[in-house]
């Protein structure tokens, strides 16, 4: 009866948002986003900036076109008229300002505009753009940072392709005592903050 009531509370925690590890994210970053064309040597607009808070109150319109609105781990670009980026160029933007390591980056919604090419490196982002847009267009870029060193390797959590596997999970119980899990949660496509579900707890 004891481990059926600790899995429960685990899965209602989990099905929230889990909490237990500290969130890399880009909060408090200075976001710099700079248009390139027809090349990334070449400048084609002055970089705007915006401290990253949660909410839209840190949106700005860039160049005109779009809004850019960072999140904690994500960023949605929001086309506001119609217009085009040239192909078989680099037409585009680069994203700076990030002060955790970046780990990956996937368009998760990508609506009536295309993507020749996303890329990354550890504290930036390019993305470049092909064809037409109009104020249809939308997209979402989300972002996963490289987690805080943990003291204990042996007890590290890891992040694959959505599935987080956790191998040290305290959890105090409610009638005193702590239970210690191995955990498998898979993340929850589109969540915003980002939340996972659990999959599998298993007791140590």
């Amino acid at each position: 009866m004891k481990k059926c009531n600790v899995l429960m509370v685990f899965a209602i925690v989990a099905s929230v948002g889990f909490t237990g590890i500290a969130q890399a994210d880009m909060l408090g970053d200075q976001l710099t986003i700079e248009r390139f064309y027809p090349d990334l040597n070449t400048s084609f607009r002055d970089p705007v900036s915006t401290i990253v808070v949660a909410g839209d109150s840190d949106g700005i319109t860039s160049h005109g076109h779009a809004v850019f609105n960072p999140e904690a781990t994500s960023i949605f670009i929001d086309y506001q008229n119609s217009s085009s980026y040239v192909e078989n160029t680099f037409d585009g933007y680069r994203f700076t300002g990030f002060s955790k390591d970046i780990q990956s980056v996937i368009a998760t919604n990508v609506t009536n505009v295309a993507i020749e090419e996303l890329a990354f490196g550890q504290d930036f982002i390019t993305l470049n753009l092909a064809g037409e847009f109009d104020s249809t267009s939308f997209i979402e870029l989300q972002i996963n940072f490289e987690q805080p060193s943990s003291n204990n390797d042996n007890c590290r959590a890891t992040y694959t392709s959505g599935a987080l596997h956790i191998p040290c999970v305290d959890v105090q119980l409610p009638f005193g005592g702590t239970v210690t899990y191995e955990v498998n949660m898979q993340h929850q496509q589109n969540s915003n903050p980002m939340s996972f579900g659990l999959t599998g707890a298993t007791e140590k």
